[in-house]
């Protein structure tokens, strides 16, 4: 596909300029969460303490995942296929899952980097004033008010705190679910989703901001991405967030 035809300046202007809420996702557009390559790792503790709780016949049952999100968000659907288990068992492993997920996360924020291009493009946001501005994540909330807390990330912390909407207690309404957008939407006054614009990095984020009614532009750190995004319908996708902000005045 020519790139040029992707992002058509005038059309990407309209997008960012039409928009009065934005919305960004936080692992990936705001920070680069598993530096460390920990997604896999925390994927097979994850594993491991549910073939633990459900005894030699979950044996390598859940090993292969190595996307812990992906584990938890259909966890509960994956349980209530095994022969035995009650809801109420069901419920608490999922919320030993979740809890996990969490502690993992914020752990992780501590060497998380800040994706380049975003804090120039938060900046400038900021000092436009014409936007208000929210962070709506499949990650904790817990977490990403870690990261809202040190110092390295004071201008995110100017831009999101009191914004920030993160992963429901309850793995089932994580993206694609349009669960944090809608809330993000209710927390700051936005009556109508077309007044708002989600920056994600991945089909679920896409799928949510359909969803939700919310137009959606996407950032993508390699080509790969892009192409991905661009093949699940994205209209709009950008590699440089600090591009932005020379539409945004535009």
């Amino acid at each position: 596909m020519n790139r040029n035809l992707l992002n058509p300046p005038d059309a990407l202007t309209e997008l960012v300029r039409r928009a009065r809420f934005l919305l960004f996702d936080f692992d990936g557009p705001l920070v680069r969460l598993f530096t460390l390559g920990e997604a896999p790792g925390i994927a097979e503790q994850l594993a491991a303490r549910l073939e633990e709780a459900l005894g030699h016949s979950a044996a390598g049952r859940f090993s292969d995942s190595v996307d812990p999100h992906g584990l938890v968000s259909g966890l509960r659907g994956a349980l209530r296929q095994w022969p035995g288990l009650d809801e109420p068992t069901i419920e608490e492993l999922v919320q030993r899952c979740e809890l996990q997920l969490v502690e993992a996360e914020r752990l992780a924020v501590r060497t998380a980097e800040i994706t380049a291009g975003a804090e120039l493009l938060v900046a400038g946001l900021l000092r436009l004033s014409r936007w208000r501005l929210a962070v709506t994540s499949n990650n904790s909330a817990l977490a990403i008010d870690d990261l809202l807390g040190e110092e390295r990330a004071r201008v995110f912390r100017s831009a999101f705190q009191g914004q920030v909407y993160g992963r429901h207690p309850d793995p089932d309404f994580m993206k694609p679910h349009p669960d944090c957008l809608n809330r993000a939407l209710a927390g700051l006054g936005c009556e109508y989703p077309d007044q708002a614009l989600l920056i994600g990095d991945s089909i679920s984020d896409l799928e949510a901001a359909k969803q939700a009614g919310i137009p959606f532009l996407g950032y993508a750190a390699t080509e790969a991405k892009v192409e991905a995004l661009m093949e699940a319908g994205a209209r709009h996708v950008v590699r440089d967030l600090s591009r932005l902000l020379p539409t945004a005045l535009r």
